[in-house]
C-alpha cells in the first residue's frame, strides 16, 4: 500500500512540475511579444533612407516615384506646379520632363524619363521650414553644433567660403546628397538631391 501511495504522490508531483513549466513557457512567450514589436518599430525607422524628409512620421525620399496620395495626405495640394520638357542643352536627358512643385516651405523637383511625362520620381527637395526634418532629426533653425554632433562625418562644401558658421555642409552616399546651408551658426536651408551622371 505504501508503494502505491508513494507512486501516486510522485505522479501528482510530476504533473505539477510539468504544468508549471508549461505555464512558464506560455508566460515567456507573452513577455517576448512586446520586445518583437519594439524591434519591428526600430527596424521600421532604420528602413527610412538617409536621404528623406520626414513629416508626421512619413518619409518622402529622393529617388522614389511620386506617390500623389501620400504627398496629398502629408503636404496637401501644391501651391504651384510647373512642368517643362528638357531641350537640346540637356544632353542625354533631352526630352525628359521636369516637374517643380511648391508646398509650404518645401520645393520638390521631379523627373520623368524621355517620352513618359506621367511617372515622375523625386530628384531634388529643398526646405527652409523647421517642420521638415532629416531622418536623423535635423531641421532648419538647428545649430551648427547639433548638425556636426548628429552628422559627425559631414564635409564643408568647397565653394570658397571658409567661415564654419557661414557656409554649406554636405553628406552623401554615391549619387544622393544632403546639403545644409548655415548662416550665423544656424541651419537656414536643407537640400536633398540625386546627382545625375
Amino acid at each position: 500500500m505504501k508503494i502505491v501511495r508513494l507512486f501516486c504522490l510522485m505522479f501528482v508531483l510530476l504533473l505539477f512540475i510539468n504544468g508549471c513549466s508549461y505555464i512558464s513557457r506560455d508566460n515567456s512567450q507573452i513577455k517576448d511579444e512586446p520586445k518583437r514589436s519594439n524591434s519591428e518599430e526600430s527596424n521600421a525607422n532604420e528602413s527610412i533612407s538617409e536621404f528623406s524628409i520626414v513629416i508626421d512620421n512619413t518619409a518622402i525620399t529622393i529617388g522614389e516615384y511620386e506617390d500623389t496620395s501620400i504627398l496629398l495626405k502629408v503636404l496637401g495640394k501644391p501651391i504651384s506646379e510647373e512642368i517643362e520638357v528638357l531641350g537640346p542643352g540637356s544632353d542625354t536627358f533631352m526630352g525628359s520632363y521636369i516637374k517643380k512643385s511648391k508646398y509650404n516651405g518645401l520645393d520638390i523637383t521631379f523627373m520623368s524619363l524621355k517620352g513618359d511625362g506621367k511617372k515622375y520620381w523625386m530628384l531634388d527637395m529643398k526646405t527652409n521650414n523647421p517642420m521638415y526634418k532629416t531622418k536623423r532629426g535635423i531641421k532648419t533653425g538647428d545649430s551648427i553644433n547639433d548638425l556636426t554632433r548628429v552628422y559627425s562625418n559631414i564635409d564643408i562644401v568647397r565653394d570658397g567660403r571658409t567661415d564654419k558658421n557661414n557656409c554649406a555642409y554636405k553628406f552623401n552616399d554615391k549619387m544622393d546628397y544632403i546639403e545644409f546651408e548655415v548662416n550665423n551658426g544656424k541651419i537656414t536651408e536643407i537640400r536633398l538631391y540625386r546627382e545625375l551622371p
